[in-house]
């Protein structure tokens, strides 16, 4: 059983509560111990007359961080420490860096960040300023008055696309979702603490998904977003795997109620016999007849889109019809197809080409980015309930 948080804190867990409401920052690192000293000198600056605690979550760091960390507590910086003893995940880090802090009686409310100065600590005061009206600030990449500083394309592109697929599956109707640059008021803080089904990256999209569950107020703030200079990303092909799956959970759980469950595998089914006629009709046209294989293919394309809109139009969105018109449904679907193949190909590209991730495991995992776009868009969009 693992051990309560009060007993794995380290230098001031019982410190008395400060005469005005305390700001706790959580920040997981994960040898960031070059980033330490930086980070904790522009915090105190930023924050300077506002009662604050910094409270590092460590999982395992093998550089020197935790004994940094002790060292500026002992040196009298506002800093905790909870040691996990190895990698648990950067959600559960913050899960549990937002538990312990709702503990403490001086909570007013949190703000977590990155460790890596990709989140300029100047900016923590407007997220401070914002939860006075929101119950969540999330901070954003796409907000207008944002800027990304010397971020890679393949960086850019993917998050481009992972926020995309989130808005489209979940219909959050943001625009930032992955950046864990947030701050919480107590109740959001609590409601986000109750998110377990995921500790990895993924944590950012179940605990956005459960503080608006609760109906609290959710706003985006435009951020300054720089790629770290120091240390290594933790983000690998494997949690980028996992955070699609994710992802899917998270639709499939709030589509529940819905006949979703009833809907998605009529939709996987047809597809399939879509792939067929695709087959049947380019073998025709071009084994055949021999017509210019391009052209073949495009027909083969068309004839498996015509297929698929009619049989989902048919049973698998039966009742949904009255939305629109059947011409205006065909357009949107046919959007909708174009949106997840852009997705697909691009998957493919940014992992197999950009990131040299096996090209086999690059198709599956743009295969599966690719039907939740599409299914979601068919849903949320071209038969969306009214």
């Amino acid at each position: 059983m693992p051990e309560p948080l009060d007993e794995l804190v380290g230098t001031s867990a019982n410190r008395p509560p400060e005469s005005r409401g305390s700001v706790y920052i959580v920040i997981p690192t994960l040898n960031e111990s070059a980033n330490l000293n930086r980070l904790v000198d522009e915090l105190e600056s930023a924050l300077d007359g506002r009662p604050h605690h910094i409270l590092f979550v460590d999982d395992g760091s093998t550089d020197g961080t935790q004994e940094l960390a002790h060292s500026l507590a002992r040196a009298g910086y506002p800093i905790d420490l909870i040691e996990r003893g190895t990698k648990l995940g950067i959600g559960s880090a913050i899960r549990d860096g937002l538990r312990w802090s709702l503990q403490q009686a001086d909570f007013d409310c949190a703000v977590t960040m990155d460790a890596d100065l990709s989140h300029d600590p100047g900016e923590v005061p407007q997220f401070v300023a914002g939860a006075e009206s929101a119950d969540l600030v999330q901070g954003s990449r796409y907000d207008s008055g944002a800027h990304v500083v010397e971020w890679s394309w393949s960086r850019r592109f993917m998050s481009a696309v992972a926020n995309s697929l989130v808005r489209l599956v979940l219909r959050t109707g943001m625009k930032e979702h992955t950046t864990y640059f947030r701050a919480y008021s107590r109740r959001a803080a609590e409601a986000a603490s109750r998110a377990e089904d995921c500790d990895s990256f993924g944590w950012a999209l179940e605990s956005l998904m459960a503080v608006r569950s609760e109906g609290l107020r959710v706003k985006e703030v435009p951020i300054t977003f720089r790629e770290r200079t120091e240390g290594s990303s933790k983000l690998s092909p494997g949690e980028m795997f996992t955070w699609i799956r994710h992802l899917i959970t998270l639709g499939l759980k709030q589509h529940r109620g819905k006949d979703f469950l009833a809907r998605a595998p009529r939709f996987v089914a047809i597809g399939a016999t879509g792939i067929v006629v695709n087959q049947v009709v380019l073998f025709a046209l071009f084994g055949i007849v021999g017509i210019w294989p391009l052209a073949a293919l495009i027909v083969a394309i068309e004839a498996s889109l015509i297929w698929n809109f009619g049989w989902n139009d048919r049973w698998t969105f039966r009742g949904r019809t009255n939305v629109s018109s059947r011409l205006r449904r065909f357009a949107m679907y046919h959007a909708v197809c174009a949106a997840g193949i852009a997705i697909n190909v691009s998957v493919f590209a940014l992992l197999a080409l950009g990131l040299g991730v096996d090209y086999m495991v690059s198709n599956l995992v743009g295969i599966v980015a690719g039907f939740a776009t599409n299914f979601g868009g068919s849903t949320s969009w071209t038969w969306a309930a009214r």
